[in-house]
């Protein structure tokens, strides 16, 4: 292999799936991320008017690739202040990785994006990624006489580690959620043990912090979904969380990892009883369904005992496609739509279903 191999493997390597997270918690709390993040353009537009989400009209525009991403992460469109109903679309893009073609990749979408609605368009990047150095914020073409300049404000959540104490006096919830990545960037793979202990504190710092039950839930999803711990830590993580539970966290039930748990408690116990692997992997996957469940139910609403049967017959492989295509949806017409296009494959008996 040539030197530069590796290198150059890194920097075309996928997108993390921390990306859907930032994706759901964007489009759960829009105005207070631009709040945080762009105080002048939070004041700048018209609260009083709906801001619409566009995400499902821009998958024919950017379709998904096998090597590489090609879809935005968020597109919203708002009205303006002012004397007429000036709308501008807010195209957000969450990067976590070191990409050579970034400046590019946002240079397409915003003359595409320009010329499928013929609004202004307004671009801009949250860069997630461990690297200091790794700021794409231009893309820019000169030959001939011929010169093109593109550039479009960067924030890259890597600066506010020098600002903590200003993230802890801020009730914003994106504060929540930067110290959450901060962690994660700071700790990674290598330290795991001081990271359990850092996501105790950020689910504590929820509760003391004031919230609303519903940003109490976002955010406990955000952190989970973001500060991955290896089983036997999560395990501990879990624990504490139950011994905390009634003092710390009164507005959080832990429904969402019982669920989970549970489904694997009642595989191991029926693995061990009945002396094979299998019934161990079926707890697993009736833990699945049961969570999966719960989580379309707060996102979408209580399902139809149709849509929820469809739900309870898919198998292992759907169950975690449809747990990433969850953060996609908007509505419950999403989620029968994908169920048509994923008929169930390995069905689960009537007697064990889950109950939601």
């Amino acid at each position: 292999m040539k030197k530069g191999g590796k290198r150059k493997a890194a920097e075309a390597s996928p997108p993390s799936d921390q990306d859907n997270a930032w994706k759901d918690i964007i489009g759960s709390y829009f105005p207070q991320f631009i709040e945080f993040f762009f105080p002048h353009i939070f004041a700048e537009i018209d609260w009083s008017q709906p801001h619409q989400f566009l995400d499902k009209e821009l998958e024919s525009l950017f379709p998904r690739s096998k090597t590489r991403r090609k879809v935005v992460d968020k597109l919203v469109r708002v009205f303006v202040r002012g004397g007429e109903a000036v709308r501008l679309l807010i195209h957000i893009e969450v990067q976590g990785y070191n990409d050579l073609h970034f400046e590019r990749r946002m240079f397409t979408y915003y003359y595409r994006l320009l010329d499928l609605y013929e609004e202004r368009v307004f671009s801009l990047a949250i860069l997630t990624d461990p690297k200091a150095s790794y700021r794409p914020q231009e893309y820019r073409v000169a030959y001939w006489g011929l010169e093109l300049g593109f550039k479009f404000p960067v924030i890259k959540i890597l600066d506010y580690n020098s600002r903590w104490e200003e993230l802890e006096a801020n009730l914003n919830p994106f504060a929540v959620v930067v110290m959450a990545q901060l962690k994660v960037i700071e700790l990674g793979r290598f330290r795991k043990r001081e990271l359990l202990g850092w996501k105790l504190e950020l689910v504590r710092m929820l509760a003391r912090r004031g919230y609303e039950r519903e940003e109490i839930t976002a955010l406990f999803r955000f952190i989970d979904w973001v500060v991955k711990l290896p089983p036997e830590l999560d395990a501990r993580f879990n624990q504490e969380l139950r011994q905390e539970e009634g003092e710390v966290m009164p507005y959080i039930s832990t429904f969402e990892r019982q669920a989970i748990e549970k489904g694997h408690k009642e595989g191991f116990v029926r693995g061990r009883e009945e002396g094979r692997e299998e019934g161990r992997e079926e707890g697993i996957e009736r833990g699945k369904i049961a969570l999966l469940l719960t989580l379309i139910g707060h996102k979408l609403g209580k399902l139809e005992p149709e849509a929820e049967a469809k739900v309870q017959q898919l198998g292992g492989r759907q169950l975690d496609e449809l747990s990433l295509a969850l953060f996609e949806f908007n509505s419950q017409t999403d989620l029968q739509a994908w169920l048509e296009n994923h008929p169930p494959s390995e069905p689960i008996s009537e007697p064990e279903q889950i109950k939601s």
